[in-house]
């Protein structure tokens, strides 16, 4: 005998099946992709090399495409925003901007660089503008699980780019003067993409204004002098790690076809990657810190706890910089005499043990190439600035005491 049919469990059950099917359908003709459309992550190379480094650009890029073979391309995007500049006819610079992306050459064992949008060259890369429009496009057209940033050019830390500028922390980033004459120290970034006859800079409390919270997994500086502990902590919440050389980088930067494949993937290795970088370099000259940024507060109250408005001699502390640059110096070696001046001497295991709580992995040569005198010894892979205490500030002094670091931690 035939089993009998309910026919209102039968209806039931064909309007469930057809609400489920309108209700995924409708979900996936959402602007929203669903989390299996998403790669697993986004690298962009942010390299403003209207500059010195116009060449070595290219070189990084060749390296790319070098390494790109060990990079699941289908599952990983790597951009690069560059900003070049040449003459034309007429002898007039023109700026060549533009968004390019790594991708396998069609029917050959080979990769390429795809160029995705061209910009106008009447916007500095350095704008805060500009720089917040390639992110968003870059996040509109390239959904991904986790964005990671690579900012790329010369840069001397977190020193102001200008005089005229030391007020801008406390200004809105649209109303920051950027056509004003700049002096050639301090800044990331060193921009001539548009035609004026001066380069632009971004300071880092600019920087950190116009990054977004929360967002990108990590950043690494290829550029000098950006680990310094101003920076660090200024950024702080813009990123889970943070990769910096608290000294200058030979100009050649990060061997790209080496290290791809540990800054790109859903399960990146930035220590190793770092690791190449410093092997890569231990024969000549080379410094880098990896910074773990949610463990940063740990070394800033425990700073806090020592410091005091005492003035600090120099003459017990590693310098990480040259000429008129900085300068810039062992944030462990200040922590140290800051304690020894405070009456709180402590240990080289007792500053160890808050370090390392937060810098992932920290390597140096010693220094010699660029005749500095390095201890890897005691190497803390960051720098700091020798605040002064006593009479009146100068405007660069008065810039550093208006960054976060300065404003928490004394």
């Amino acid at each position: 005998m035939k089993p009998m049919v309910n026919m209102k469990s039968l209806f039931l059950s064909a309007f469930v099946i057809l609400a489920t099917t309108l209700l995924i359908s409708c979900s996936e003709s959402s602007d929203t992709p669903s989390s299996k459309d998403k790669k697993d992550s986004t690298l962009l190379i942010y390299a403003v090399a209207t500059n010195s480094l116009s060449g070595n650009l290219v070189s990084d890029k060749n390296e790319m495409l070098q390494g790109a073979s060990n990079v699941d391309l289908e599952r990983n995007n790597i951009l690069i925003f560059e900003t070049q500049y040449g003459y034309n006819d007429n002898n007039k610079k023109t700026g060549d901007v533009k968004l390019i992306k790594l991708v396998k050459s069609n029917g050959a064992d080979a990769y390429v660089w795809e160029v995705v949008k061209d910009y106008t060259d009447d916007v500095a890369s350095l704008d805060p503008q500009r720089m917040m429009e390639v992110i968003d496009y870059v996040t509109q057209n390239f959904p991904s699980k986790k964005y990671s940033l690579v900012l790329w050019s010369h840069s001397t830390g977190s020193q102001p780019s200008a005089i005229n500028n030391i007020g801008i922390s406390t200004q809105d980033i649209s109303e920051v003067n950027y056509t004003a004459s700049l002096p050639t120290i301090g800044w990331f970034g060193q921009d001539l993409s548009v035609d004026y006859d001066e380069y632009k800079y971004m300071n880092i409390d600019v920087l950190a204004k116009t990054l977004p919270d929360n967002f990108f997994d990590y950043i690494w500086f290829d550029s000098c002098y950006m680990s310094n502990i101003e920076s660090i902590y200024q950024l702080r919440n813009k990123c889970n790690t943070y990769v910096a050389y608290p000294t200058e980088v030979l100009d050649s930067g990060l061997p790209y076809q080496y290290v791809l494949q540990y800054i790109v993937g859903e399960r990146e290795n930035l220590v190793e990657a770092a690791k190449v970088f410093y092997n890569y370099y231990s024969d000549s000259f080379g410094t880098v810190a990896v910074v773990d940024m949610n463990k940063i507060k740990i070394l800033a109250d425990y700073c806090k706890s020592l410091f005091n408005h005492i003035p600090i001699s120099s003459s017990t502390l590693v310098k990480f910089s040259r000429y008129t640059t900085g300068p810039f110096y062992d944030l462990g070696d200040y922590v140290k005499a800051m304690a020894v001046a405070n009456g709180s001497p402590i240990t080289e295991k007792e500053w160890n043990e808050i370090l390392n709580q937060c810098v992932l992995y920290k390597a140096t040569t010693d220094g010699s190439l660029l005749r500095l005198s390095l201890n890897p010894e005691t190497y803390s892979g960051i720098s700091t600035h020798l605040y002064s205490f006593e009479g009146s500030d100068t405007e660069t002094e008065s810039y550093y005491k208006s960054l976060d670091w300065y404003q928490d931690v004394f």
